[in-house]
């Protein structure tokens, strides 16, 4: 029905360029009338892509404010207020003349890929798994006057749209990273044993650790593959420090990981101040893993055919060994 309205008030406003209109069949109010039903209808239809623009930017706002930050400091909060873009609409369209009322509900951000198509096109929206669902609700009442006409136009909206950024996705493969380092990092220390001297319990320990190293390697590589197919990159650095001794008859390796990893989108467009493309969220993790192993000494040993076996000489290495961690 506003459609035929909205082509009626066009045709009356265009009749003037064809002819002069004889004002006995045609007088000012009519088109007064015809005026403000055009420009009511045009100010109810515009309000949504407004509303639309002005949640893309508040989202992307947040964005460019966490961009890179620690993964356990950022939370995507549950709703965001649009208080200040309805004073703002109403005050613009006071400022032409336009008489405008609006009720709007603060927006809604949740895990979702569901959305009203049209409105996400408008929104530059895209749904994927992970992405950043948007609802919320814009009711609008439009009062234009002309002369002494006066029309009305009133629209109310469900908003229904999908921030393509991939948070959910982000913190969930932060969150499985941690999960799974920790189950893979004994809480007790590790025994591997006996070693006929402390350089063959040297040579234990440094076995395990490099097994160890594999697992690790393993593990996140694994679930670097698994969230690549998903629309996300994850790249990690590993430092680690380790420390062998020997306290009497036993050698012991402790050492200390240090993880630096990264989660990407790097498909995400957002508007910060320029164009921007790639958000992502950081995060530092330490674990430590102490094995031990002990040393059968000389005296220890069985007698071989009335023999005593020589004791092996080793000086003990202390302090800090810096290894490479095994290739990506």
């Amino acid at each position: 029905m506003r459609e035929i309205l909205a082509i009626i008030s066009i045709l009356i406003l265009i009749l003037p360029t064809f002819f002069i209109p004889n004002t006995s069949i045609l007088d000012s109010r009519i088109i007064d009338a015809a005026f403000a039903e055009s420009s009511a209808w045009m100010e109810s239809e515009i309000a949504l892509p407004r509303y639309l623009s002005f949640i893309r930017c508040l989202i992307d706002k947040w964005l460019t404010n966490n961009y890179g930050r620690d993964v356990d400091e950022v939370r995507l909060p549950k709703t965001m207020s649009t208080e200040e873009w309805r004073k703002y609409a109403e005050n613009e369209a006071k400022s032409r003349g336009i008489i405008l009322y609006s009720n709007v509900t603060p927006v809604r951000l949740s895990r979702s890929i569901s959305a009203n198509k049209s409105q996400n096109e408008v929104f530059a929206g895209r749904c994927r798994p992970g992405a950043i669902g948007v609802r919320s609700s814009l009711s609008v009442l439009i009062i234009s006057k002309k002369g002494f006409a006066e029309a009305r136009a009133k629209r109310d909206y469900s908003i229904s749209v999908c921030h393509p950024c991939l948070y959910f996705l982000i913190k969930e493969a932060h969150e499985k990273i941690e999960r799974e380092l920790e189950d893979l990092f004994p809480k007790e220390a590790l025994f591997v044993g006996v070693g006929e001297n402390y350089a063959s319990a040297t040579s234990l320990l440094r076995s395990k650790l490099s097994d160890l190293d594999n697992k690790i390697n393993e593990l996140l590589l694994s679930i670097k593959r698994e969230y690549l197919s998903k629309g996300i990159e994850i790249e990690f650095s590993i430092k680690r420090e380790v420390s062998v001794s020997k306290k009497g008859k036993t050698a012991e390796l402790h050492a200390v990981f240090e993880f630096h990893i990264e989660v990407w989108d790097k498909e995400v467009l957002y508007w910060s101040g320029s164009l921007r493309k790639g958000w992502y969220l950081k995060n530092e993790l330490e674990f430590q893993v102490k094995i031990l192993c002990m040393i059968q000494e000389a005296a220890d040993k069985p007698l071989i055919q009335g023999k005593d076996e020589p004791e092996a000489k080793v000086e003990p290495r202390e302090g800090p060994e810096s290894w490479p961690v095994a290739p990506r």
